[in-house]
């Protein structure tokens, strides 16, 4: 069990870093995605390992399966989590699975998580988790797709200061956000990789806006990286249960795709 309080600091830094792309949300409450950033796993400094992220938490071979991505989930959300809310986050790991991809060997797992408020529920959470083979065993490119005409489209700038920024917030010390030369060298990327979850922050986001009100449930999977720099576009279009929508790079190629329900 971890704790957490949804201060007037972090969610003054959230807006800052991505008040672009924040659907509006009721006085009083957080904006969506924010939950990311509550209660992340606090490593020691001299416990991190050399892809900067903390002991494993999961029992996978570090040899054989060295690179670690977070690849997709699903939000169930119960209620808004209002302002300097004292959250409650418990959790729960998923069993391992191995398989074999366009990108090589994987080990599929993860996380289940609920966060409440008070004693009660504010939202589920499925977190999916692939560790990967060494950089040479091959790397998903994206898939490039006719776009269809959008309910709505929104530019993405991916600066490295926003890969920073938000790598902050998270406490997130993978070293594929911030250093270009390891994320080439020994991740096996053409550069720095936008994380998983701000790309879902965008996507959940823009399928409120499209809704007019935060999804019920958000399902998401990531496709292929989305690089910094290069930026990318966020599109999404209703349907008669929610919403559909894609992330995709500067070459149109799909990154992630998510669906949203009310």
């Amino acid at each position: 069990m971890m704790r957490d309080r949804v201060s007037a600091r972090l969610v003054g830094e959230y807006a800052a870093t991505l008040g672009a792309w924040l659907a509006p949300v009721p006085a009083g409450t957080a904006p969506l995605g924010l939950h990311w950033c509550l209660a992340p796993a606090l490593a020691a400094q001299d416990r991190l390992g050399p892809d900067g992220h903390g002991p494993r938490v999961h029992a996978v071979d570090l040899a054989a399966y060295p690179r670690r991505m977070w690849v997709g989930g699903a939000l169930e959300l119960l209620a808004r989590l209002p302002l300097e809310a004292e959250v409650t986050r418990v959790s729960t790991l998923l069993p391992l699975a191995y398989k074999t991809g366009a990108a090589g060997p994987l080990c599929l797992t993860g996380a289940a998580h609920v966060l409440s408020v008070a004693g009660d529920a504010v939202l589920r959470e499925r977190q999916d988790i692939a560790f990967r083979g060494p950089a040479g065993a091959g790397q998903s490119a994206a898939v490039v797709e006719a776009m269809p005409p959008a309910g709505l489209e929104w530019t993405i700038a991916t600066p490295t200061t926003l890969l920073l920024r938000y790598s902050a917030l998270t406490f997130n010390a993978h070293r594929i956000h911030y250093d270009r030369d390891y994320a080439r060298a020994v991740e096996g990327y053409a550069d720095l990789v936008v994380h998983g979850p701000l790309q879902a922050t965008v996507l959940l986001n823009l399928a409120a806006t499209l809704l007019g009100q935060a999804p019920a449930r958000f399902d998401y999977r990531a496709t292929a990286p989305l690089l910094a720099g290069g930026g990318g576009v966020a599109r999404g279009v209703r349907t008669p249960a929610g919403a559909e929508l894609t992330m995709h790079d500067a070459a149109g190629g799909v990154t992630m795709r998510a669906t949203a329900s009310r």
